[in-house]
């Protein structure tokens, strides 16, 4: 993890797979030491354009998680709309919202409307739908968003900002239509 933060990357894979092989062949590790390897090496994968293995490490967590702490834990959320970020950001729309929509319904579940973890959760869901092209299902998940965020004391004025960034953005693509 501190190679990969340092930019280090290209040893910070070296050394994970390496431990990956020796988890694989041991198979005995604690899960949650586990999954801090999946998202770390996912991290430093992104970072070198192994964009295919990071999924692949996501994948492995999603997998992880729900045979260790279920399918309706709060980290599978987590891990759900981190992976459907990057499906987005390669075009596999269907994926990436199935993923999001998955990741909000556990979040409502878990910590309601109004929550900040759910509040991200739609913010996740409105940016994938904007750039899928589903502007008005974007914008009401934005919206929903935007009020959760706004109820939030403090305010994260850093996300509330980028939020209306995008909404702003999204008016005008309505507009055009």
């Amino acid at each position: 993890r501190v190679l990969g933060t340092l930019g280090h990357f290209d040893e910070a894979i070296e050394l994970a797979e390496d431990k990956l092989l020796w988890i694989d062949d041991a198979q005995v590790i604690d899960p949650k030491t586990l999954l801090v390897l999946f998202n770390n090496h996912s991290v430093n994968l992104q970072a070198v354009g192994e964009v295919e293995a990071a999924i692949e490490c996501l994948r492995r967590s999603l997998d992880l998680i729900a045979t260790t702490a279920g399918l309706d834990s709060p980290n599978y959320a987590t891990y759900a709309l981190n992976l459907a970020l990057i499906e987005g950001d390669l075009g596999r729309w269907s994926e990436a919202l199935d993923l999001a929509e998955e990741g909000l319904a556990l979040r409502l579940e878990h910590f309601g409307e109004g929550a900040p973890q759910t509040a991200r959760a739609l913010l996740v869901l409105g940016m994938l739908r904007r750039q899928s092209g589903a502007y008005l299902e974007a914008e009401s998940a934005l919206r929903r968003a935007e009020a959760s965020l706004r109820a939030e004391d403090p305010v994260d004025a850093l996300e509330l900002g980028n939020l209306l960034a995008a909404l702003g953005g999204l008016e005008q693509l309505l507009l055009q239509e």
